[in-house]
């Protein structure tokens, strides 16, 4: 009986001596594991991000660097950008006196927004609108399928109808307020059947500004003709294009206007940030030929971010991506699925799975 105790308290006194050593290596698997976790939701977070060459070569105080690579405890380039460059990078597009349709395209670009507080999350672009026999109006546009599907704990989320709507020009008029031509509770979100990229069409019934337009019918007669289209084929690897988007960068409420050069490799050099996503890309003759989606992780610089009014951990990055589209895209799309009725068909969601999670891997 004597012996038996003393094998059982030597074995719990073995116990005893090596649980540190357990725990210790418990701690750092599970830091391990929390290290992955951190790592992962960071490069799935990345959607938007400034051009490199304009921030390094112009834009960032090296100054601050240190400072903020040591609050953020790790081994960093953290630069930060200012009002005055970030301004410089994204140029407020302030509303004329007057509108000419002809020659200011930038009102058929509009904010998508939640509705129930108004935060901007990405550009959409008007494509077409409809007038039925009552006058009312349907506006219908296009953007990133992103503006709209997600991942949560459940999987794949998509809003409600009129969880999102699309504030059509929306502007700042210099001082405080803000300009639109009006909005429309998104209702319909449309993909094709076999969804294969990040881009969607939307529809609403449209709300004008009444202080711009006495009826829906003076709208749509000032709007429809001058409405920008598709292109009709896309464009090969090797088209190159100096192209123009419209968007609201970090979702402020200002529209801003940037150029630059656009490849048929779906990347271009035009700058763009968080709430950009989802704005078109135009050619000299105002045809879309795609939609921005994103920075691509292939391009970003690992060693260095910005922080912007607050905003920390801006990726940097050389290329930003695009979704090159064509008249097929946009027809496919308006005689696919409609996806915020829900009813979707098991093949259908496991399709829009697998392209939802592609495209948080590249964004």
């Amino acid at each position: 009986m004597i012996n038996k105790l003393i094998n059982f308290f030597g074995i719990i006194l073995i116990f005893i001596l090596l649980y540190p050593i357990n725990q210790a290596h418990s701690m750092e698997k599970d830091e391990t594991n929390s290290n992955k976790s951190t790592k992962r939701k960071k490069e799935q977070s990345v959607s938007e991000a400034f051009l490199k060459d304009s921030i390094i070569n112009k834009n960032l105080k090296d100054s601050n660097k240190k400072q903020f690579s040591k609050r953020l405890q790790k081994d960093a380039e953290l630069y930060l950008c200012e009002e005055s460059s970030f301004n410089s990078l994204f140029p407020v597009n302030a509303v004329g006196s007057t509108m000419d349709l002809k020659t200011d395209k930038s009102y058929f670009s509009g904010q998508i927004r939640i509705t129930k507080d108004d935060d901007g999350i990405g550009t959409g672009t008007l494509v077409d609108m409809k007038e039925d026999v009552n006058g009312e109006i349907t506006i219908i546009g296009i953007t990133a399928l992103h503006n709209f599907v997600g991942f949560d704990k459940k999987g794949i989320n998509i809003p409600l109808p009129g969880d999102r709507k699309f504030s059509l020009g929306s502007k700042y008029n210099g001082v405080t307020e803000i300009f639109s031509l009006g909005y429309a509770e998104i209702d319909k979100v449309m993909v094709p059947t076999v969804p294969s990229k990040d881009m969607c069409i939307f529809e609403g019934l449209f709300s004008r500004n009444e202080f711009l337009f006495n009826s829906n019918k003076e709208f749509f007669n000032e709007f429809h003709h001058h409405i920008p289209i598709v292109v009709k084929n896309e464009i090969t690897n090797k088209d190159t294009y100096k192209s123009t988007i419209y968007h609201y960068p970090l979702g402020k409420k200002d529209q801003r206007k940037n150029n630059g050069d656009a490849f048929g490799t779906g990347l271009h050099k035009i700058e763009s940030l968080f709430g950009s996503s989802g704005a078109s890309l135009f050619n000299d003759n105002f045809e879309i030929f795609g939609i921005h989606t994103g920075a691509s992780g292939e391009y970003l610089d690992k060693e260095a971010v910005v922080e912007y009014d607050g905003i920390e951990d801006i990726p940097v990055s050389n290329f930003n991506l695009f979704e090159k589209i064509s008249h097929k895209d946009y027809t496919d799309s308006i005689n696919g699925v409609e996806l915020l009725r829900g009813n979707l068909s098991k093949t259908f969601k496991s399709d829009l799975s697998l392209l939802v999670e592609s495209m948080s891997v590249n964004n």
